[in-house]
């Protein structure tokens, strides 16, 4: 349990630190290229996230193996042979990504996009970057799993900072000293994600147990593994279009100017998923290796452990967020246009952000006991009716109607998932995941942020407001950590270590 608590703060330290730096750049990135520029950055982030559904489950796959293969003898030769098998196929389907996107980035350029302030053959030039940027940095999704297959997530958090502050630093260094360009912004991104797919690269082989014989590429393990692999790909595809399905509509139907509005507001409700993919990636292996060794009372309350675990970050960060998107926006940003244009896009957002959230670990339950037809079938569903309903909307949808539309297949894919689940998983267990893994959370969470957003004076300066904020989420997170009995004990624990310790020093 000490390892895994390890990893869990290892992969918050280290996400929270992403998300700041993420939030930071942003602001700068609008100053020097402009909100049309930005709506570009947003279409970057789209097809990015839509081309990871070419992943085919293989990052999550290797990453349920090497758990898997950690707690079994003499598996070593197999681990390394099955990351190099693996690792073939990847680089492969990167080289494949770049000549998809660079024969489609004429259409693009000519049918898909609305700009004002870049000709036909600057937008063309500028996909065929994204598409070098986003196969030069696809690996590293792969060696990501691998490690977090072996659970050597502070390893793994250490490169994601170190990463993310080559991108970050190395893209405002460029826009400000060299060419204030969104050509130039990408033309970097090719240069920082190469190197950060060596590092994670490098990385990964170095933390595999020694083999004397040279590791190979065996078609063997691939299909031993294709099984699980084609239903999690299934859950990718479904699942990135489900995520990437509101975008790709509005980058159609809007300018990229208020698109890039629509993009920053999903920046700011996606600040969750750092948050959310850190515990996932802790405990899921963990629970694959419980489900292999058939200890289900340890599973049964790791489960409700990671579900509290999940609701306490979700609902405190989104209540903060919802209630005070505006105030945070305005500091943040301190551009009233921006501001006014994208505020009630993050407080929507971000509540359908949450109750995605509440999904992941029972999805981690799912694949651990190798069952994904459950969300894939529900993701099929919930892309058929909001399709429809875009439909129906029709060429005048606006950013809030489908904003609000995403939050309401959000929430209907929680409420149709989660019985499901509990009839064949864990069975008898639903009355306590809603009670006390997310009602009772989410209740002190938002009724607590509520009654301090009524309380909050109007007309403070920048810094009283900044002060006010910081005071009301202090109080909101260690309402929300006193609200589950795992965070509770947690912190009553390390106060009363604390408290031990201040006394043994005095003594």
């Amino acid at each position: 349990m000490k390892k895994m608590e390890k990893n869990i703060f290892a992969n918050f330290g280290s996400k929270i630190f992403l998300a700041l730096m993420s939030l930071a750049f942003v602001p700068i990135y609008i100053k020097f290229l402009g909100m049309e520029s930005y709506g570009l950055i947003g279409f970057f982030m789209s097809i990015q996230a839509f081309f990871s559904l070419m992943d085919m489950g293989l990052s999550t796959a290797l990453n349920r193996e090497i758990a898997r293969l950690s707690i079994s003898e003499r598996s070593e030769q197999e681990m390394r042979d099955l990351v190099r098998t693996l690792e073939v196929v990847y680089w492969g389907i990167g080289i494949f990504i770049v000549l998809i996107i660079v024969g489609l980035s004429e259409q693009i350029a000519q049918y898909w996009l609305n700009f004002d302030q870049f000709s036909k053959d600057d937008i063309r030039q500028i996909i065929i970057i994204m598409g070098f940027a986003i196969a030069v940095q696809w690996p590293s999704s792969l060696y990501s799993g691998g490690l977090m297959g072996l659970q050597r997530q502070v390893l793994l958090s250490f490169i994601d900072v170190i990463v993310v502050i080559i991108k970050g630093l190395g893209s405002v260094m460029i826009l400000w000293l060299i060419s204030p360009t969104i050509q130039a912004f990408f033309l970097w991104q090719v240069l920082a994600g190469f190197f950060s797919t060596i590092f994670f690269g490098t990385a990964l082989w170095r933390s595999l147990p020694p083999s004397d014989i040279s590791s190979s590429f065996r078609f063997s393990l691939l299909s031993s593994i294709w099984g699980f692999s084609a239903g999690m790909m299934l859950v990718s595809l479904t699942s990135v279009v489900l995520s990437q399905i509101d975008k790709i509509i509005l980058s159609k139907v809007l300018s990229l100017e208020m698109f890039g509005y629509y993009a920053l507001a999903s920046v700011v409700a996606n600040t969750l998923s750092y948050f959310i993919v850190s515990i996932f990636n802790a405990l899921f292996p963990r629970f694959s290796q419980l489900v292999k060794t058939g200890n289900l009372l340890e599973l049964e309350l790791l489960y409700h452990k990671g579900c509290q675990l999940m609701s306490v970050v979700v609902f405190s960060t989104s209540s903060i967020l919802f209630f005070f998107s505006f105030e945070i926006l305005s500091l943040w940003i301190n551009n009233i246009t921006t501001v006014e244009n994208t505020y009630l896009l993050v407080s929507i957002l971000v509540v359908s952000r949450a109750l995605s959230s509440l999904i992941y670990m029972p999805a981690a339950l799912q694949y651990a006991h190798s069952w994904t037809a459950l969300i894939t079938n529900v993701n099929i569903l919930s892309i058929i009716f909001f399709g429809v309903f875009s439909y129906i909307l029709g060429g005048g949808a606006i950013a809030i109607d489908v904003a609000i539309l995403l939050l309401i297949v959000n929430f209907i894919r929680l409420v149709v998932i989660m019985p499901i689940m509990h009839r064949r998983l864990l069975r008898d267990q639903k009355i306590k995941w809603f009670v006390y893994d997310v009602a009772l959370p989410g209740l002190i969470s938002a009724g607590v942020t509520w009654f301090l957003y009524l309380l909050l004076p109007n007309n403070l300066s920048r810094v009283g407001l900044l002060i006010g904020l910081i005071f009301i989420s202090s109080i909101v997170i260690l309402a929300t950590l006193f609200s589950t009995k795992v965070t509770r004990n947690w912190l009553i624990l390390n106060f009363s270590l604390i408290k031990r310790k201040a006394i043994k020093d005095k003594v």
